[in-house]
């Protein structure tokens, strides 16, 4: 279980990290994410997407919108959670939509 103060911890230190440190802390991030209320939740979703569309590491913007896949397949399983999961794949529809880099273009069209 994660609280709201560790959350606003976890973020900061996200934000600050660069290359392969971040990569393996949108990981954690997301491990924790789905420890904590919705609202905390949703924001941390909003972290992810602008990790996904703006990290100059591919890498990095990779790891960020398979840890948005991940959380959306937690709403998946839920029959109440179906609206998220919809609203989700916008998210990751956004994301592809503006990727640039040809290995993840490629990537993306095969998910």
């Amino acid at each position: 279980e994660g609280s709201h103060e560790q959350y606003n911890y976890f973020v900061k230190v996200l934000q600050k990290r660069k290359g392969w440190a971040r990569y393996g802390l949108v990981g954690l991030f997301t491990s924790f994410l789905k420890r904590l209320p919705e609202q905390d939740i949703e924001r941390g979703l909003l972290e992810l997407l602008k990790i996904a569309k703006e990290d100059p590491q591919w890498m990095v913007r990779l790891q960020a919108y398979r840890s948005i896949k991940t959380i959306q397949d937690k709403y998946r399983q839920s029959d109440q959670d179906k609206d998220r999961a919809t609203v989700i794949q916008t998210m990751l529809d956004e994301i592809k939509l503006l990727e640039k880099n040809p290995r993840l273009m490629d990537v993306y069209k095969n998910e």
